[in-house]
């Protein structure tokens, strides 16, 4: 363990926000500290498992394998009509690229898919804008999952991740184009991706600041890094407060608010761009569920987590 000043400002002023112990999968009967900094308000771990014991504290099952496409499934023809819809509302409501004969009718599309696009968006199930020659990074990418979806939609997409399993089931799919270890390491080119995508990770990472210079080098003029992470000044986080499920004690190493997190991609040059939310209630309520069916869980109130999606830009 190790303890830690602020990643933000540097101060080693802190009070103490909470003491909890590891309620999502028990890997360790260690009692683990929140701090809030004193001067800038960021909440950390600390101390902290350092980056040769964090691994520890991840079971095996951590990085589950991306689920094959059946091409069997009895369902093939709703799904193909499903992709098709999706499809079109990428192209005629984020942007993504789309043939002369289609663009004829997209007027006719866009009135017609309007409700569904509401829908998917109200959902969480919103796509992500298309931007310049669509080359996608995915940061901490696991198995594959979301790298599987975005070159389905279209994108030229590469991975990094600190796990050698996950790597491994990965790499069936999309071989060398996912490299293991950390993004720092990896030596892209300048300029190399028009998005890069943080999916729950950030708040696993020891260093994120330096880890965002080196997004801010990589990432294309006009290019968007996506930042998807629990907001720690929620409303469901002040009301559950050390019961809330994404303390995720003690592989989340930092907990972000609105302004935390705005100040952390401001620092390499980044432009912000309006946060949206989506609901974590079926999530939340599973795991209360499997923490109370434990004769040795500690009680577990019903958390509705929500969770906050950051955008952030490039400036040009």
């Amino acid at each position: 363990m190790e303890t830690v000043t602020c990643e933000l400002c540097g101060s080693a002023s802190h009070q103490v926000v909470l003491e909890q112990y590891d309620l999502a999968h028990r890997i360790t009967d260690d009692l683990f500290t929140v701090v809030r900094c004193r001067i800038c308000g960021l909440l950390f771990l600390n101390p902290r498992p350092t980056r040769e014991e964090i691994g520890g504290y991840y079971p095996s099952t951590y990085y589950p394998a991306a689920p094959p496409r059946q091409a069997g499934d009895l369902k093939r023809a709703a799904k193909r009509w499903s992709a098709q819809v999706r499809r079109w509302i990428a192209q005629d409501f984020y942007g993504y690229p789309i043939t002369d004969r289609a663009r004829g009718w997209q007027w006719l599309r866009r009135l017609l898919l309007w409700p569904e696009y509401l829908w998917r968006r109200w959902r969480g199930r919103g796509l992500l804008p298309w931007v310049g020659r669509g080359r996608a990074l995915d940061v901490g990418c696991g198995s594959g999952s979301n790298l599987v979806t975005l070159q389905e939609q279209g994108w030229e997409v590469s991975g990094v991740d600190a796990s050698a399993v996950a790597v491994a089931q990965a790499r069936s799919r999309f071989g060398d184009r996912v490299r293991q270890g950390d993004l720092l390491s990896m030596a892209y080119a300048d300029r190399s991706f028009d998005t890069v995508l943080f999916s729950h990770v950030l708040e696993h990472l020891h260093g994120p600041l330096p880890l965002l210079k080196e997004v801010w080098r990589i990432l294309d003029w006009g290019g968007r890094v996506v930042i998807l992470c629990p907001n720690a000044g929620s409303l469901e986080a002040r009301w559950f407060g050390r019961w809330w499920f994404p303390w995720e004690l003690p592989r989340h190493l930092f907990h972000y608010e609105e302004a935390s997190l705005t100040r952390a991609w401001r620092r390499p040059g980044f432009a912000s761009s309006p946060s949206r939310r989506d609901s974590g209630l079926s999530t939340s309520w599973r795991v209360w569920i499997d923490c109370g069916s434990s004769a040795s869980a500690a009680p577990f109130p019903v958390a509705v987590c929500w969770r906050r999606c950051w955008f952030g830009r490039s400036a040009s």
